[in-house]
């Protein structure tokens, strides 16, 4: 675990009032950045175990 890690472990998951509690908006920033990036990667494994197919198209030209 890095330095930066073991700083940032002890912020909990965003809620609405976490200026209440005497979070810095650093510190609320960075849960909040942590949640989205945590969504994103979730989405993305979900779209990676989609099977996309795939489409051939073949063309022929005649010239009569």
């Amino acid at each position: 675990m890095t330095m930066l890690e073991q700083m940032k472990r002890h912020i909990p998951d965003p809620y609405p009032s976490m200026y209440l509690d005497g979070y810095t908006p650093y510190e609320i920033l960075q849960a909040t950045s942590r949640k989205m990036y945590n969504e994103h990667l979730a989405r993305r494994e979900e779209a990676d175990s989609i099977i996309i197919p795939t489409i051939h198209f073949r063309t022929t030209v005649k010239i009569v």
